[in-house]
C-alpha cells in the first residue's frame, strides 16, 4: 500500500503530467523572451519563416550573394507586445522592416528622410524599422500627420547583434499601444544598403524573382507583393490571443494587384454537398470547388471545417498541390469529411463552416470561399 508521504510526494508530480504544454502566446512573454539578439529563448513554432515553413524562405535567392541574405523569421506576441526575430548575414547590408496595421501609413518610402529606399511594399506601411548590421537599430511610426515620428527606445527596445563568423540577429518588441489590434498586422522585410538604395533578398520571397543589382549600393528600384499577416486578435475582444502557435496563425499574402497581373483572376465558389448529412450513420459531406476562369491546371488549396463561432475543427487539408480540370478541383477523397474533429469524435450536430483557400504557389493565399454544412445527430 502506498503511503500518504508518498502519496503526498506524487501529487505534484501528477498534476504537472495532467496539465497541458505551455501555448506559444500567453499573456506575458516577459519571463522568457528578452530583447538581446539570442534567439535561444524562443521556440520552434515562432519561425513563421525559414527553411522548413509553409512558404520556405529560400536559401541561395538573394540578388546580392549569399554574405547577404535574410535566413529566417520569427514573430510571437503577448498583451503587451508583438516581437519580431531575423536572422540575416550581412557584411554591409541592413534588414528594413515594414508593418501595417490600418489607414494612414506611407503610401511610398521616397520621402522618408532615413527611411527612403527604392522598395515598394505590398502595403502601406505604418511603422518602420531599419537595421544596420553595424549600428543601431531605428524604429518610426506614422503620426497622425502623416510623418514618421521616432519611437521611443524604452517604450520599443530593439538590438542587432552580430557575433563573428555567425549570422546577425535583428530582435524587437513593439507596444500594441502604439499599434493597432482591429485586424491583422501586416509585415513584410528586405535586405537592404543605405538611402535610396533598393533590396537584395525580401521576406517572404516575392511571387516574382527580385531584378538583378550588383551590391548592397544599388538604386535599383524593387516592388514587393507579398506579407504575413499576423492575426494576433482572432476573437476581436481587444487583446492579443494567448494560447496560439504564431507557425500556424501566421499566413502569407499575396497582393492582389501582383495576382491581377500574373494573369490568376479566378472565380472560386465552394459548395458542400449534400448540405445535411448524419455522422453516426456513417454518412460524409464532400467539398466541391468550382474555378472559373484563365487556364490554370493546378492551384496550392487548404479547406478548414470551422465551428459558427470560428473555432477550429478540422483540417482536412494544408497547402496541398490539387489539379483543375473541367472547371473545378479535381475530385479526391481528402474533400470529404466524415463530421469529426481533429481527435476522431463526432462533433456536436449543428451548422459548420467549410473555408477553402487557394494560391498559385505553396503557401500563397490569393482567394477564399466558404460555404455551410449542418450535422444532424
Amino acid at each position: 500500500m502506498i503511503s500518504r508521504r508518498l502519496l503526498a510526494l506524487l501529487a505534484p508530480l501528477v498534476l504537472l503530467l495532467d496539465q497541458p504544454s505551455a501555448a506559444t502566446t500567453a499573456a506575458s512573454l516577459a519571463d522568457r523572451i528578452a530583447i538581446d539578439g539570442d534567439l535561444s529563448d524562443w521556440a520552434s513554432d515562432e519561425w513563421v519563416l525559414d527553411a522548413t515553413s509553409t512558404l520556405p524562405e529560400t536559401d541561395g535567392d538573394s540578388r546580392w550573394g549569399a554574405s547577404e541574405e535574410i535566413v529566417r523569421v520569427g514573430v510571437t506576441w503577448d498583451a503587451s507586445y508583438v516581437y519580431l526575430a531575423v536572422e540575416f548575414r550581412a557584411s554591409s547590408a541592413s534588414v528594413f522592416a515594414a508593418l501595417g496595421y490600418g489607414p494612414g501609413g506611407l503610401a511610398s518610402l521616397d520621402g522618408a528622410g532615413t527611411f527612403r529606399r527604392a522598395i515598394d511594399f505590398p502595403f502601406a506601411p505604418n511603422v518602420a524599422a531599419l537595421a544596420p548590421i553595424r549600428d543601431m537599430p531605428t524604429l518610426a511610426r506614422v503620426d497622425d500627420r502623416g510623418v514618421l515620428v521616432l519611437m521611443d527606445r524604452a517604450l520599443s527596445p530593439a538590438v542587432v547583434r552580430a557575433p563573428p563568423g555567425e549570422p546577425a540577429v535583428f530582435e524587437a518588441a513593439l507596444p500594441w499601444s502604439q499599434l493597432s489590434l482591429v485586424r491583422p498586422l501586416e509585415l513584410s522585410l528586405a535586405l537592404t544598403g543605405d538611402e535610396g538604395a533598393g533590396a537584395g533578398d525580401a521576406a517572404p520571397d516575392p511571387s516574382v524573382a527580385l531584378p538583378a543589382s550588383p551590391g548592397p549600393w544599388s538604386k535599383t528600384r524593387v516592388s514587393l507583393d507579398r506579407w504575413l499577416s499576423i492575426p494576433a486578435d482572432a476573437d476581436q475582444d481587444g487583446t492579443a490571443d494567448p494560447g496560439v502557435s504564431p507557425r500556424s496563425a501566421v499566413i502569407v499574402r499575396t497582393d492582389d494587384d501582383a495576382t491581377e497581373s500574373r494573369a490568376d483572376g479566378l472565380d472560386v465558389d465552394a459548395r458542400v454537398v449534400p448540405g445535411v448529412f448524419a455522422p453516426d450513420r456513417g454518412e460524409e459531406a464532400t467539398l466541391e470547388v468550382a474555378i472559373v476562369g484563365d487556364a490554370i491546371d493546378e492551384v496550392f488549396a487548404t479547406a478548414r471545417v470551422y465551428s459558427v463561432d470560428g473555432t477550429l475543427v478540422r483540417v482536412l487539408y494544408e497547402d496541398a498541390a490539387r489539379s483543375v480540370t473541367g472547371g473545378a478541383l479535381s475530385p479526391s477523397p481528402q474533400d470529404r469529411w466524415d463530421g469529426r474533429d481533429t481527435h476522431g469524435r463526432v462533433v456536436p450536430g449543428g451548422v459548420y463552416v467549410v473555408a477553402f483557400e487557394w494560391g498559385l504557389v505553396r503557401g500563397e493565399r490569393a482567394g477564399r470561399s466558404s460555404a455551410g454544412v449542418a450535422v444532424a445527430r
